[in-house]
């Protein structure tokens, strides 16, 4: 290695140490100031969210608990997911149009390694990161949707989907909530007062040569 080169591979090495350590304060900064204001305060505050979040265990479940008034049915209604990339992406698109009601949506990740050659951590990450959010999925597995950002629920389910993951769907309004499995089902539940809307999903499944059973 030239002396020239050798004294650019040094700044870059030294810049990266730089950076590094710079990052690492960072986030102990930022740890440091969530045990003293929970981050679910910034994320709630005054009821108000600007775009979507991504949420630790806690604050999940601190979400749901708000949600309350949902009483699912025994029956509910299970997808069997297709292997098609496109047909899962309209599944996606239509229960993140349908499910929501234009109410904001938590997707909770519960089990992203079941198939872990299916896992492209890689596209993952750099989407979470297009929202400013650097936490590892099993940091912060809740996917927090506003009501105007059904694609991107959408979307993020369709990743869900196309890995083979475990996750939670459930919408702020009362009316519905959803488990994916990795076994390559979508369950779907409605509320007691909704059952009616079980038949317009079987319609709509079926029409687009999918399969859907009612189960117990």
């Amino acid at each position: 290695m030239t002396p020239r080169y050798a004294r650019r591979y040094a700044n870059t090495t030294r810049e990266s140490r730089t950076d590094r350590m710079l990052f690492e304060h960072t986030r102990r900064e930022e740890r440091e100031g969530e045990e003293e204001q929970p981050r679910l305060w910034r994320v709630l505050s005054h009821g108000i969210l600007l775009w979507m979040r991504f949420l630790t265990p806690s604050e999940c479940d601190a979400w749901v608990s708000r949600r309350g008034g949902f009483e699912p049915s025994p029956e509910f209604l299970s997808i069997h997911l297709p292997a098609e990339s496109g047909r899962l992406l309209f599944l996606a698109r239509y229960f993140a149009h349908e499910m929501t009601c234009r109410e904001p949506c938590l997707l909770r990740v519960t089990n992203p390694d079941v198939w872990g050659s299916n896992n492209n951590w890689h596209l993952y990450y750099r989407l979470r990161q297009s929202y400013s959010d650097r936490l590892l999925i099993h940091e912060a597995p809740g996917h927090l949707f506003l009501d105007y950002e059904v694609e991107d629920l959408a979307t993020f389910l369709h990743v869900a989907m196309l890995f083979g993951w475990d996750a939670d769907l459930k919408p702020e309004a009362p009316y519905f909530a959803a488990e994916l499995s990795h076994d390559g089902f979508l369950d779907v539940h409605c509320d007691r007062r909704n059952l009616g809307q079980f038949a317009e999903f079987q319609k709509v499944i079926e029409g687009a040569k999918l399969t859907a059973k009612m189960r117990t």
